[in-house]
């Protein structure tokens, strides 16, 4: 009985100290006071930064578009000939950044993005430009933004994201 006994508590104590909560483990833990402790992952918030070899597209907008259209990269098709929409066909040049963190931007020269956020990048270039053109609009977006998937899906993995 008493062996009994000692093995019941063997096993009981086994059992507590094998489990591990999931808060320790960092892909499933507490992200500090960000909404996701109480199971409401809606309020998470998180913002990447740009950093070297981003692939960024950057476009620019004027109520008068052919001052933007100096800023714009052109939309090509295989051949090589200009296209004003984007098809199934065409190829989309983009900005890469550099090691230095850097775009060459055309007019503007370069550009030190790496480290801003997209909203931040924005602003940045916005604010250069609103000296060349008044009523100036700017789009960024982040090509090669990606997100891995977890869990029980159809295609667990890393996805593209245009961020």
């Amino acid at each position: 009985m008493m062996i009994k006994r000692g093995i019941f508590f063997l096993v009981v104590a086994f059992a507590f100290a094998s489990c591990a909560s999931s808060n320790k483990i960092v892909y499933l833990g507490n992200n500090g006071g960000s909404g996701s402790e109480n199971g409401n992952s809606a309020n998470v918030k998180f913002e990447t930064t740009l950093q070297p070899d981003d692939n960024l597209i950057i476009t620019v907008t004027s109520s008068e578009p052919t001052l933007a259209s100096d800023f714009n990269m052109l939309y090509l098709t295989a051949q090589g000939s200009q296209v004003m929409q984007v098809g199934a066909n065409t190829v989309l040049f983009s900005y890469l950044i550099d090691q230095k963190g850097e775009i060459d931007f055309p007019v503007l020269g370069k550009l030190k993005l790496a480290g801003l956020t997209r909203i931040e990048a924005e602003a940045m270039v916005r604010e250069r430009l609103v000296k060349q053109i008044a009523d100036v609009g700017v789009n960024l977006r982040v090509l090669n933004f990606k997100v891995t998937v977890q869990g029980e899906v159809n295609n667990a993995g890393p996805v593209s994201v245009i961020g």
